[in-house]
């Protein structure tokens, strides 16, 4: 009922100000009105994570995944295992704990899963240099998408990832999208001229030819000096001017 739900809420919220004693008392009260068995064990994970007790926290969260046929509270239960895993470093653990979200939920309830999924698998390329994750991390954002769920970031995350595989013309597409239908800013720009180099890079030096580039490039700095103010700066962007300097001492343009 909602009265045993607002005793269990306010249990946690008791537990995580400091007074684990009264949570206590206030979740005793709870499961005296009737507060169901999946209830308990979400309430208690949360009251020992407030306590920093991480593994008991994730046995009650495990238990509480097991027997719960709610979906709202059995997602909130994966994304707590995540946050505890965060807390003790354990990124596999991490990214485990997604997964088994991902094929446990129906997929109204995971959007926070996925966006998660993308990010620890980012975090994990970059730091392992496997392009495995990577390849994940796309695929993960491709089904927010389906899902109906992407913003801005969905898409340059996309751009971005797509870049470092090496796959240009699915690089553009996100950089296209973005600009479809978010309309211009300096970072769209940025994002093309950026694809640009790397497409020139794949050219034999006679071939080459950075017209579209500085194009972009120029693009970019104008919307860059309009949107940004002086404490702001973007170190892409600033990477940017960096090759573009280089592109014009190369003799490469203008």
């Amino acid at each position: 009922t909602k009265q045993t739900e607002y005793y269990r809420d306010y249990a946690i919220a008791l537990a995580y100000s400091g007074d684990a004693e009264s949570g206590q008392e206030i979740l005793q009260e709870a499961i005296d009105y009737g507060l169901k068995e999946d209830s308990i064990y979400y309430a208690k994970g949360e009251m020992e994570n407030a306590q920093g007790r991480y593994d008991a926290a994730i046995q009650e969260f495990r238990q509480c995944i097991g027997i719960t046929d709610d979906y709202g509270m059995k997602e909130r239960a994966y994304l707590m295992l995540y946050d505890i895993y965060d807390e003790k470093g354990e990124d596999v653990n991490q990214r485990n704990v997604l997964i088994e979200a991902r094929k446990t939920l129906p997929s109204e309830n995971q959007m926070q899963v996925l966006e998660r999924l993308a990010q620890i698998d980012i975090e994990l390329a970059d730091k392992s240099g496997n392009s495995d994750y990577r390849k994940e991390a796309i695929n993960t954002l491709l089904e927010v998408e389906t899902q109906g769920w992407a913003t801005y970031d969905t898409y340059d995350t996309l751009a971005v990832l797509y870049e470092k595989q090496g796959q240009l013309d699915l690089a553009r597409q996100a950089a296209d999208s973005m600009l479809e239908k978010y309309g211009e800013d300096y970072n769209i720009y940025m994002r093309y001229a950026f694809l640009e180099i790397d497409a020139q890079e794949l050219l034999a030096n006679t071939s080459r030819d950075y017209t579209q580039f500085a194009q972009y490039y120029e693009k970019a700095l104008q919307l860059y000096t309009e949107q940004q103010s002086d404490n702001n700066a973007d170190s892409e962007m600033e990477l940017l001017k960096n090759l573009y300097a280089q592109v014009v001492e190369g003799g490469w343009v203008e």
